[in-house]
């Protein structure tokens, strides 16, 4: 097997390879997933998921209107129940008529990542906040 390749190396990029590449410095994977679908080349995508790092935040937010827990009554677990104490980095914000959105905040309180998460389940809200937030350890 090809254990000794790890993620940093993952194509044989360096931090050269991808700044001649045009990849910035501290490039989100999920950047990668998102230019993926305006630039359909897989020697991109793969370039771009070989220099990206995957980001883990202080915070996130779930934006929505209370209004619209009985048509996303997913989300509710969340906003008031057992999901609200297992992630303490998730702030819901309450938005008058807005649908759910998920905003991820860096180390200076800007919003890195915005999603819409209307068509998301909670298993997958649960197991993306666990990918993305910063764990406390003290949990």
């Amino acid at each position: 097997g090809n254990e000794s390749q790890g993620n940093d190396v993952r194509l044989g990029m360096t931090i050269n390879d991808c700044k001649a590449a045009g990849f910035a410095e501290g490039l989100v994977c999920s950047d990668c997933e998102l230019a993926a679908k305006y630039v359909p080349s897989a020697e991109f995508y793969n370039s771009c998921m070989g220099c990206c790092q995957e980001m883990r935040y202080p915070k996130a937010i779930l934006e929505m209107c209370n209004c619209k827990l009985r048509a996303f009554p997913q989300m509710e677990p969340f906003v008031r129940g057992k999901m609200k104490n297992k992630f303490p980095r998730l702030q819901h914000e309450h938005i008058p008529g807005a649908p759910p959105r998920l905003k991820l905040l860096n180390e200076q309180g800007k919003i890195a990542e915005e999603l819409n998460i209307e068509k998301w389940d909670t298993d997958t809200v649960a197991a993306f906040l666990s990918e993305k937030l910063i764990q406390n350890e003290s949990s």
